[in-house]
């Protein structure tokens, strides 16, 4: 068996505890110190990072900004040129198609042939007429005098009421203005009236 021995230096006396707490306690605190600061430096640092990529990042948004309200300012300027291009474009048409209408006078032409209509349904409605009841061949009149004579006083025609025979008869002034000369054989058929005052009369 062997017997243990301790060495004097293993039991330190209060002074020496104390100041080897001492050190140690000092020592922490350095420790701390440093930790501190650099945990201080550390923020600092990440706080100025963090600021300049806020300020960078500001200052592209503000360069983006300036470039889409460049782009923008340029589309709007492209839309007013069209716009107004196509605006000219339309007045220009408007005022072609307004000289070529009134170069066609369609006032006019329409009023020619509603013109034409009128008088083509007046001349069929005569045709109708026409085709319906047939125009009578007639020379209707009398004379423009009295007559007076012992003896036959020829009975004239001086006076034309109307008469639709001018191609078939026509009057002649012969026997006192009283004959007719007939320009187209057929029958003809004739209607006399007369009236005279004396104490015998023949009206013939």
């Amino acid at each position: 068996m062997h017997a243990l021995s301790i060495p004097a230096t293993f039991c330190p006396s209060a002074q020496t505890t104390r100041t080897l707490s001492s050190n140690i306690e000092s020592r922490i605190q350095k420790v701390d110190v440093k930790i501190g600061t650099s945990r201080a430096n550390l923020v600092e640092s990440v706080n100025t990072k963090v600021i300049d990529a806020q300020s960078s990042l500001d200052t592209e948004i503000a360069k983006m900004r300036q470039t889409l309200d460049g782009q923008l300012a340029v589309i709007q300027g492209k839309k007013e040129k069209a716009e107004k291009t196509t605006a000219d474009s339309l007045t220009s048409l408007q005022k072609s198609l307004d000289d070529k209408v009134a170069a066609l006078d369609v006032d006019r032409k329409v009023e020619d042939v509603l013109k034409n209509m009128e008088t083509g349904l007046t001349k069929a409605e005569a045709e109708v007429a026409k085709a319906a009841y047939p125009t009578k061949l007639m020379w209707s009149g009398g004379c423009n005098h009295h007559g007076q004579r012992n003896g036959w006083y020829p009975y004239c025609h001086g006076v034309t009421e109307f008469n639709t025979a001018g191609a078939y008869l026509g009057l002649t002034g012969n026997n006192e203005n009283s004959q007719f000369m007939v320009k187209k054989t057929g029958w003809y058929r004739i209607n006399w009236w007369g009236s005279g005052q004396r104490n015998w009369n023949c009206v013939g």
